[in-house]
């Protein structure tokens, strides 16, 4: 049986010396695995919201770069 707990603070310490790293989007979805497997939906919403905000600033940067076509 997996020690969710444990992994969700191994992510977040992670997270906390890495916050750039390209694949902290990835942590962050495991970190709200773990939350979700412990039944704590406050953390496991707070990171799946923190997730979407995140993709769609992405996606609005990505359409802001595609010119017009008149």
């Amino acid at each position: 049986q997996q020690d969710f707990k444990a992994e969700a603070e191994k992510y977040r310490q992670a997270l906390n010396v890495f916050p750039d790293y390209p694949g902290s989007i990835t942590a962050l979805g495991e970190m709200a695995r773990c939350y979700i497997e412990q039944k704590d939906n406050l953390f496991a919403r707070a990171i799946t919201e923190y997730i979407a905000d995140f993709v769609l600033r992405v996606i609005r940067r990505v359409l802001d770069e595609i010119p017009d076509i008149d």
